[in-house]
């Protein structure tokens, strides 16, 4: 998986996830609840978002959401028919639950039954194994991820049903639902590239979206202890980053045995050819002085780099004996994969940590990365480009999951407050005493909040440091009625 498909699919991807029209400034997006009042249901977890171990069976929810696909495929009409009827559907997902064509949309699921009937035996499934690492890492970009791309077809046939049960006022089917949602979004995620990830969490705000249409159905109970037992983070990016590196492996012939001790001459040039074949072929820019057209060039490059290969590795470690032992071609090899080895290894380690540590680190190693890519060429200036994209952009989708549930969180704790006091809405966050208050995840400080009335805010703001866009900001506008 290339690291420019990765990013393009983002764009694709993240953009009408936390957006909906496109603005021309970077406005506010505005996230409007009617709710009313609402205690806890008894007991606390009867609706499990992602079903707990003792109420997992011992299965491969892959081969199940595989199921589901081709019963999809079996039942659905022809393709233009059926395309036509769930695009007029997925508009009305709009429209408020009493103008919800119901009996048209009930018809319109019950050819896929058993489609559902997969999906939620997937739910309860204790694992998730695509089986995809081991041909990720041998067909790099090859390899072929179709049913990752028709999860998402699952997730709206699935917001449909979800909407309709919300109609109907069937509130247990509606979460049913939504426990369906979420365990397809983290399967999605799990399928080990970044596109997977991204296809993860399209679904999971897919998935949010719908949550919200429930609680606003008259028996719904209050939500916050089902928000609070949800996994964190609730879907993981870190194995897609994982298998965006063993896919650029597969792709490029790094040679695996340049630190295992000398080559001869003809082993490290040789290698170091058909690495730099690789490198050129892919690189955003071409080399300079016309270094891919000959080996005189490339034995050109060599001593140019040698000096300075040399000197890193000595400071890296390395003893005079064992660099004198080496080539030239491959001191400057070995140099350029163990300079690239720190950087990849310095990033990744902040995605361990909460983001409001994460993200200082992940700042610093981009103004690292900014000056392997504004200085001399070398090989490590062809491999950063490819190998680490703007991944803290795509790291910031998983952390607008996070602060999306928190902020929702939030507000199903000020309903709760609100139904302990006669409906009566707290004037402060510091007033809600009958549950831990919520933080925002990328501050780890309180949401701004704000009353009027019966009307009540919960703002995101942008994550400090970043520049308000569609995407990093919005607000909960809630209603409380009686």
């Amino acid at each position: 998986m290339t690291r420019s498909a990765a990013a393009v699919l983002a764009l694709v991807l993240i953009a009408p996830v936390f957006a909906q029209d496109e603005p021309k400034a970077p406005e506010t997006t505005t996230y409007r609840l009617t709710l009313k009042p609402a205690a806890p249901p008894v007991p606390l977890f009867r609706y499990e978002f992602i079903p707990s171990f003792r109420n997992q069976t011992a299965n491969n929810a892959a081969l199940l959401q595989h199921r589901a696909l081709h019963l999809l495929a079996e039942q659905r009409p022809g393709a233009k028919e059926y395309t036509e009827t769930r695009d007029k559907f997925e508009k009305a997902l709009k429209l408020p639950l009493k103008d919800y064509p119901q009996e048209e949309l009930r018809n319109f699921l019950k050819p896929f039954a058993n489609v559902f009937k997969e999906m939620e035996a997937a739910a309860r499934c204790d694992r998730c194994e695509w089986g995809l690492e081991e041909r990720i890492a041998a067909e790099g970009i090859s390899v072929l991820i179709p049913d990752a791309q028709r999860m998402r077809e699952l997730s709206l046939l699935l917001a449909l049903r979800t909407r309709l049960h919300s109609a109907e006022g069937k509130v247990d089917l509606a979460l049913k639902d939504v426990q369906t949602g979420f365990a397809l979004a983290r399967h999605a995620a799990a399928g080990g590239t970044l596109i997977h990830f991204l296809i993860g969490a399209a679904i999971t705000t897919q998935v949010v979206s719908s949550l919200e249409q429930v609680m606003q159905a008259p028996d719904c109970p209050n939500l916050f202890w089902s928000l609070t037992a949800l996994p964190r983070p609730l879907i993981d990016f870190r194995k897609g980053m994982e298998g965006e590196l063993r896919s650029l492996e597969g792709m490029i012939p790094i040679p695996k045995d340049v630190d295992k001790g000398p080559m001869s001459s003809e082993e490290a040039l040789v290698a170091l050819d058909r690495f730099w074949t690789a490198m050129v072929k892919f690189s955003e820019e071409p080399p300079p002085f016309g270094l891919s057209e000959s080996r005189m060039g490339l034995a050109f490059f060599i001593t140019l780099q040698h000096p300075g290969a040399r000197k890193s590795l000595l400071a890296a470690g390395k003893t005079e004996a064992e660099l004198d032992a080496m080539p030239a071609a491959q001191v400057v090899m070995l140099d350029a994969l163990i300079r690239f080895r720190n950087i990849r290894d310095q990033s990744f380690v902040w995605y361990n940590l909460p983001y409001s540590e994460a993200i200082q680190g992940l700042r610093r190693m981009d103004r690292e990365v900014k000056m392997v890519r504004e200085g001399p060429f070398d090989y490590l200036k062809l491999v950063i480009p490819l190998m680490m994209p703007a991944i803290d952009r795509i790291y910031g989708t998983q952390i607008r999951i996070e602060r999306r549930i928190a902020s929702l969180r939030a507000v199903e704790a000020v309903r709760l407050q609100a139904a302990t006091n006669g409906g009566k809405l707290p004037a402060k966050l510091a007033d809600v005493t009958v549950v831990p208050m919520p933080t925002d995840p990328a501050t780890s400080q309180p949401f701004e909040y704000t009353v009027e009335g019966n009307k009540f805010t919960i703002y995101v703001p942008p994550p400090p440091g970043d520049k308000a866009d569609q995407h990093n900001h919005w607000k909960y506008v809630v209603t409380m009625v009686k």
